[in-house]
């Protein structure tokens, strides 16, 4: 075998012997570090998600509940007065307090006022799970576990499955401003 050969030969050797080791150090030591780091930033994305998600939801609770605790609302309801909506209810509550969905039900999830507004296209828009004139009393949004609860506290809020795709929504009873009624 010729000296040429042996060194051709001598230096696959080497590089295939590097390659195996670079390989081994890579996926045995490198690698699992990286699935670990990874599944950390998924983790910490992850909990950022639903800290935003939770933030949104508590964020529309308290709009509802500074709308369904006030004395002008619990009026509205017994009267359906126009001045309410003229005052309360134009696109400008929409998008001044960034929501889509106000609804008004009575006891018996009959729709007193209603609407649905997309922010996008400003534009009142309507969304089959709401348009009917009324909702069952058992819908998850009007039927409540009062129980020995205060009625400030009563609620229900949460992520919706609309046909439109999934809303954040918040449900309170009306109520006086003292957080009396019903």
């Amino acid at each position: 075998m010729s000296l040429r050969s042996k060194v051709v030969l001598i230096l696959l050797c080497m590089f295939l012997l590097y390659g195996i080791v670079d390989l081994i150090v890579y996926r045995f030591l490198i690698f699992p570090s990286f699935i670990t780091l990874e599944q950390d930033e998924i983790r910490k994305d992850s909990e950022r998600c639903i800290f935003a998600v939770k933030r949104e939801i508590h964020y529309i609770d308290s709009l509802c509940h500074d709308w369904a605790a006030w004395d002008d609302t619990y009026d509205f309801i017994e009267s359906q007065s126009p001045d309410y909506i003229a005052a309360n209810l134009q696109k400008s509550t929409f998008i001044d307090n960034h929501i889509n969905l106000l609804y008004y039900f009575d006891n018996k999830g009959k729709i007193i006022w209603g609407k649905t507004y997309d922010l996008e296209t400003r534009e009142f828009i309507l969304l089959p799970d709401f348009s009917k004139n009324s909702l069952p009393e058992s819908h998850p949004l009007i039927s409540y576990n009062i129980g020995n609860t205060p009625f400030s506290e009563i609620k229900t809020s949460g992520i919706f499955l609309t046909a439109k795709g999934p809303v954040i929504v918040s449900s309170r009873p009306i109520l006086k401003s003292s957080n009396q009624g019903l």
